[in-house]
């Protein structure tokens, strides 16, 4: 009997963190805010850049909210990003 892989969103944090160390000058920092809803997970600036990372576990899409305020930091010049894991068995 064939079991499918649960990917939780703890487990692409992990991985993305330690992704991002291995990146010689970036600076990464998780986020969170309790009193500002929506903000991207994470912020991470590398070469004068800074790019605001949304994780999501496989299935899972940004909520509107998200996506309005990934549009937002575009639209001020950053970058906006989903980072997440494919669904496999």
């Amino acid at each position: 009997m064939l079991f499918k892989r649960t990917v939780k969103e703890k487990h692409i944090q992990a991985y993305f963190n330690d992704q991002i160390k291995a990146v010689k000058g970036a600076w990464h920092r998780k986020l969170s805010d309790r009193y500002q809803s929506n903000l991207p997970d994470n912020v991470v600036i590398y070469k004068g850049d800074t790019y605001w990372v949304e994780l999501k576990a496989p299935g899972e899409e940004p909520r509107p909210g998200q996506i309005q305020v990934g549009k937002e930091i575009v639209a001020a010049g950053g970058f906006f990003l989903r980072y997440g894991a494919r669904e496999y068995d």
